[in-house]
């Protein structure tokens, strides 16, 4: 048996309606969150997460729990990130007081690279491509052109 374990999913939406991950990155570019979350989790443009799942079932030596994720980070690690790409978005400038899972951690992902998975995409393109989806879907305002 073998199970494709995802982290947090981010990349373009497929259907009319954003995904409930999408859904939270999509309140912290519109603003309707005053904070962003206090937790440090793990990331994976769906891209990858799709052709792990093909690789789980073609390749006969997957087995076992696979573990599928970029990118272990701190949400505002992900604030600033956007916030330095993408100004024009209302991004909350503050952590939540609720206690989280604020810890480091790293996510062992030795067992999908030996089945020859390739290199991960970059946060950098799971947030653009989500951004770009939201915007082609009227999401999110596209962003004004440079002023001549």
């Amino acid at each position: 048996m073998v199970v494709v374990n995802p982290s947090f999913v981010v990349g373009p939406v497929l259907g009319p309606a954003a995904t409930s991950t999408a859904l939270v990155v999509l309140a912290l570019l519109r603003g309707d969150l005053p904070r962003y979350p206090n937790t440090t989790v793990g990331f994976v443009h769906v891209d990858d997460a799709v052709l792990a799942h093909v690789l789980a079932m073609e390749d006969p030596r997957a087995s076992g729990r696979l573990i599928c994720s970029c990118h272990v980070a701190h949400w505002s690690e992900i604030v600033e990130a956007l916030r330095e790409r993408h100004p024009q978005y209302r991004l909350p400038a503050a952590c939540s007081g609720h206690k989280g899972d604020d810890r480091a951690h790293r996510m062992d992902t030795t067992k999908i690279r030996a089945l020859g998975f390739p290199p991960f995409l970059s946060l950098q393109q799971m947030f653009d491509d989500c951004i770009k989806s939201f915007q082609d879907k009227g999401l999110l305002p596209l962003p004004l052109p440079p002023a001549n």
